[in-house]
């Protein structure tokens, strides 16, 4: 994913993927506005993480034929899109990037 990022760009992630802030930060929502801002992004992202987990796609090992993995998460992704699209939206947040 490194490979991807522009000059300045960089991701945000949680404190299991720390690599000493040079290419990812993790907000703690402490300290200034742009750091909650991050925060608050982070925990969106992570609602949607939890309806993948709902289907045991991200929380059970996988114990089937690797090449099926692709397909069963693909599903999983497909089903948690049709819920966004029918209505069960995540919550919503204000973002301003010319605050960051």
């Amino acid at each position: 994913m490194i490979q991807e990022l522009d000059e300045g760009e960089f991701y945000i992630a949680d404190g299991g993927y720390k690599d000493a802030n040079r290419y990812g930060i993790t907000p703690t929502g402490r300290h200034d506005y742009s750091n909650r801002q991050k925060a608050v992004i982070s925990a969106r992202h992570e609602t949607i993480n939890g309806r993948f987990k709902f289907w045991g796609c991200l929380r059970n090992t996988w114990r089937h034929k690797p090449e099926r993995h692709r397909h069963a998460f693909r599903a999983v992704v497909n089903i948690v899109q049709m819920e966004l699209e029918r209505g069960l939206q995540a919550f919503q947040i204000e973002y301003d990037e010319n605050d960051t």
